[in-house]
């Protein structure tokens, strides 16, 4: 079942196209679009109507504890990166991003620390558009930070 959504301030905006009728829904999709709109209250999102995203790139070196452990340490860590840029679920803390939250190096990097398999990250690199930052990435105050292009490299020790 299609379900199209956006977030209009503490409004959350379902549109469903429905294929059968409303009690055949699932208990998931109950769920899941209660979490929705709880999501969107709690941190009054922006509106999803043009674009209120700030695509972050990530660019990183790690040093596997295994060399012959470097294709799991590799998807680990692209995904521990994934999750930590994902609007509603990332974050410092894990609670998702407010808008105008800018995302800091310094919190990124223990993520990739913590990533099982990982001895060390030698270098990491964040970028928004051509643009390539130091210590933050700073998210305009109407906007929210998504993961972009995640690349990584291991390396040995």
């Amino acid at each position: 079942m299609p379900l199209a959504r956006r977030c209009l301030g503490n409004e959350l905006v379902c549109t469903l196209r429905m294929m059968q009728p409303v009690r055949a829904m699932t208990i998931v999709t109950l769920v899941w679009l209660s979490a929705s709109v709880a999501a969107c209250a709690a941190r009054r999102l922006p509106p999803s109507t043009g674009e209120v995203r700030s695509t972050v790139d990530v660019s990183a070196s790690i040093v596997p504890r295994d060399p012959t452990e470097a294709g799991a340490v590799e998807q680990a860590a692209r995904a521990a990166i994934a999750g930590f840029l994902h609007p509603l679920t990332g974050g410092p803390a894990g609670r998702g991003w407010s808008p105008g939250e800018d995302v800091w190096l310094s919190d990124l990097a223990p993520v990739l620390e913590r990533v099982p398999g990982v001895d060390h990250v030698s270098e990491i690199a964040l970028r928004s558009g051509d643009k390539l930052f130091d210590e933050h990435v700073p998210i305009g105050d109407d906007r929210i930070p998504v993961a972009g292009d995640i690349r990584l490299r291991l390396v040995g020790g």
